[in-house]
């Protein structure tokens, strides 16, 4: 899909697709160690507080998009704005996250996965934790 445009509800038909099968199809996706690590590699170190508000930011952009996850990790509402769990005992105690710290695997996205990360780091990229935060 390309990315920029407002994504198209889905089809009548894609909808009664879905009511025949049941369900939605059993989809593969990225998890969040992944997609950290992909932003970790993309922008270099970032604070901790940033690298939450980026991987929550490309979830709901993602969803949007693709009308589906991104990862399926869940995302807590903290203090300081949306926290997932899974990425936060990674980089506990931190700072600053270094992409070692993470050990996720950047090339496990799908190239819409990525399609859609890169287009929240070209938006977000640049802003700091606080912009960030005060956002959420």
């Amino acid at each position: 899909m390309f990315r920029g445009v407002a994504p198209v509800p889905l089809p009548a038909t894609g909808r009664a697709l879905l009511q025949v099968l049941g369900s939605a199809p059993e989809i593969e996706m990225a998890n969040v160690i992944d997609v950290a690590r992909y932003i970790l590699d993309k922008l270099g170190p970032i604070s901790a507080m940033k690298l939450q508000k980026l991987v929550y930011y490309c979830q709901s952009w993602h969803l949007v998009w693709d009308e589906q996850p991104l990862f399926p990790s869940a995302i807590k509402a903290w203090s300081n704005g949306p926290v997932v769990p899974e990425l936060w005992k990674h980089h506990r105690g931190m700072f600053k996250v270094f992409p070692t710290a993470i050990p996720g695997d950047a090339s496990a996205l799908t190239e819409s996965e990525q399609s859609t990360v890169d287009a929240v780091l070209s938006h977000y990229g640049d802003k700091s934790a606080q912009y960030l935060i005060e956002l959420t």
